[in-house]
């Protein structure tokens, strides 16, 4: 494929009928802001048991006028080696990660674009979000109004870690970002937390609030959370990057404080075995600081949750008492 300047990278399995719909949604914004030159899209099938590789075979035929690659993998071999393996075919300035159920805005596209050839400094672009369901409706719209530019380095990493857990919509400046990938041996289930992060230490970021991408909330999972919610693959990228011990503890106790549901995820743990909040000190990638701290800080936010729910029932209980007297002061 000719060179681009933008690639988008869509790994995709066994959703035929989303990846058609992203792609007619790219390809027409593609079009309306005469991008065709500009942007390219690569697509690796995690060898789908459905009709994913005839349906975009077929697309890519019946379009010639864009720039589309696809690949099939010869059997699955899980998303973070798919999404490794498309940042390894893009030889594009910047590429961006898409989830083969997730939508960009139409004017998103030309928005990064401008932003990137503007200032070369940049090298991590990222987008706010609203979630939808399986059939386009919103469920949950972001509110976010600001545009937010940050320069480099470790605060540049720890304003913006919460906003790098969904991939897609993530653009990175490729430089030789796939040799450091192999590099630094990444494997767990959020190597673009890990590109994300190196991109902000390194370089200037921008956080686009003006055209939020969709987020398909609902969709069939090919994969399952383990009782830590993904803690430890996520910790695993904070330990690859060049910062402190104490830098990575900041960053490990910002994303669960941001995420709480991962330390709750399973709520027989969670709530009946106390044991559990020592979890996270024994995970292979936690920080030394965190094995002594998390557990303190777990056990509080564990304990507010509590405390609010016995409030909430409390206050419930009240209302239904004072609901139950006005009835007999009736009488």
């Amino acid at each position: 494929m000719e060179t681009t300047f933008i690639d988008i990278l869509i790994p995709t399995y066994n959703r035929e009928k989303f990846i058609l719909k992203n792609l007619n949604l790219l390809t027409t914004s593609i079009k309306e802001n005469n991008l065709q030159n500009e942007v390219g899209i690569i697509i690796s099938d995690n060898c789908s048991k459905d009709e994913t590789r005839t349906s975009v075979e077929n697309f890519i035929e019946t379009n010639r006028g864009f720039k589309i690659s696809y690949f099939l993998q010869e059997k699955n071999k899980g998303a973070t080696h798919n999404i490794i393996f498309l940042v390894g075919k893009s030889v594009a300035p910047y590429f961006m990660i898409l989830g083969d159920d997730d939508y960009l805005n139409s004017n998103y596209l030309k928005t990064v674009i401008e932003i990137l050839k503007n200032d070369k400094s940049v090298k991590c672009i990222l987008n706010a979000c609203n979630k939808i369901d399986v059939n386009g409706k919103l469920i949950k719209k972001n509110n976010d109004i600001n545009n937010e530019v940050y320069t480099e380095g470790f605060q540049n990493v720890y304003s913006n870690i919460h906003r790098m857990n969904i991939l897609s919509g993530i653009v990175i400046k490729n430089e030789n970002m796939y040799q450091l990938l192999l590099e630094k041996k990444v494997k767990n289930e959020y190597p673009h937390i890990f590109m994300a992060c190196y991109s902000c230490l390194f370089g200037k970021t921008f956080y686009v609030s003006d055209f939020p991408r969709l987020i398909t909330a609902d969709n069939i999972q090919y994969w399952k959370y383990d009782s830590l919610g993904f803690l430890n693959d996520i910790y695993e990228n904070f330990k690859l990057l060049p910062i402190t011990n104490l830098e990575r503890f900041i960053l490990e106790k910002e994303i669960y404080k941001r995420q709480k549901w991962r330390i709750l995820y399973k709520k027989k743990y969670a709530f009946k075995k106390f044991w559990y909040v020592f979890t996270l000190s024994f995970s292979k990638n936690t920080s030394t600081i965190g094995r002594f701290l998390h557990p303190l800080i777990i056990l509080k936010i564990r304990s507010e949750i509590i405390s609010n729910k016995t409030s909430q029932k409390f206050k419930n209980y009240i209302g239904k008492y004072k609901l139950y007297l006005e009835k007999i002061m009736k009488y």
